[in-house]
């Protein structure tokens, strides 16, 4: 009996989860087992569906926005498993903050920007004193504790720690009296890369 083959995952394509599809390697099969890990090592992998699928397709919502995990598909028939199948990774996608808001004339020495997480792994927030974003200036590198570990986030600014909850960040060195345009990006922990258009405040 063979593990299934052709089998792929959605790549932050998803906001629901990460999205795997996978053939039969032949008609002898019942059911499928799907594995999954953080590490691309089949011995560290866990049955990430909880139970048997009877279907070649599954949609892991389980998966943390932004982070890698590494998926292996096996066979069951006439209550056997096959071997593990191809590895394959994927990625659920991370949008942009939600629910921006921003104080305006609440203080006098700073400006306050709060946004709901999306389970990304660092903010970055932009400032500009016009409403263009090519003209605006990173203000912030903000990282998340979004499943990292204590070593990881040693030195770094610490946002918040679960996702969906509310996060803050003070911008104090703003000039009394001058208008401020404001962008917060979402990103991945080793890339500058946006998920998502920056979101205008």
């Amino acid at each position: 009996m063979e593990p299934p083959i052709n089998m792929t995952a959605s790549w932050g394509t998803s906001t629901t989860g990460v999205i795997l599809d996978w053939d039969p390697s032949s008609e002898d099969w019942s059911a499928f087992k799907i594995y999954r890990s953080t590490q691309p090592q089949a011995s560290t992998a866990e049955d990430v569906a909880g139970r048997e699928r009877y279907s070649s397709q599954y949609a892991d919502s389980t998966a943390i926005p932004g982070k890698v995990y590494y998926y292996w598909v096996k066979t069951v028939y006439s209550g056997n498993e096959s071997g593990f199948g191809t590895i394959i990774s994927g990625m659920r996608q991370v949008k942009n903050p939600t629910s921006l808001t921003i104080s305006v004339d609440d203080y006098a020495d700073k400006v306050t920007i709060q946004w709901v997480d999306t389970g990304a792994f660092r903010y970055h927030i932009h400032r500009a004193v016009t409403p263009i974003f090519s003209e605006s200036k990173q203000v912030a590198d903000l990282w998340t504790a979004n499943s990292l570990d204590a070593e990881q986030l040693e030195g770094q600014s610490l946002g918040g720690i679960n996702y969906g909850s509310t996060q803050l960040w003070e911008d104090r060195y703003v000039i009394p009296g001058r208008n401020y345009y404001y962008w917060v990006t979402s990103h991945k922990i080793d890339s500058n890369e946006e998920y998502d258009a920056p979101t205008f405040l």
